[in-house]
């Protein structure tokens, strides 16, 4: 039995619901469990929204310097074309999910149409 989105079509691959938005995002040396929690998420926001969960920094980020990404421990994502209430739907369903995966959810921005946020997984 495969498992079927809302519109009954497979689920498609890892590499078509977790996303770099660019070629320069690099998830390389991202921690693994993070990557699997990312890609946990990613279903569960296809899922809900049919579309998919973007990453918007991995390892090296040259917009700040944040510890965990250097370390492999941060990732951030973003969703897109959510209304903000659906992306508090989506921030809550987020929290949950990472309390029992060892992840905290950091800053998150909440737009007219898109909502992006941290992923840390502390060691």
């Amino acid at each position: 039995m495969s498992t079927r989105s809302k519109h009954g079509a497979p689920l498609p691959a890892p590499h078509e619901v977790l996303i770099p938005i660019s070629p320069d995002i690099d998830v390389d040396g991202v921690s693994l469990e993070l990557m699997q929690f990312a890609l946990k998420l990613a279903y569960v926001h296809y899922l809900m929204f049919d579309l998919p969960l973007q990453v918007t920094a991995g390892r090296k980020i040259a917009q700040c310097d944040g510890v965990s990404h250097e370390s492999g421990l941060g990732l951030d994502v973003r969703t897109n074309d959510l209304s903000p209430d659906e992306s508090v739907v989506f921030l809550a369903v987020t929290d949950y999910l990472a309390m029992q995966h060892g992840v905290v959810r950091g800053v998150a921005m909440v737009e007219d149409e898109f909502c992006s946020m941290h992923l840390e997984r502390k060691p």
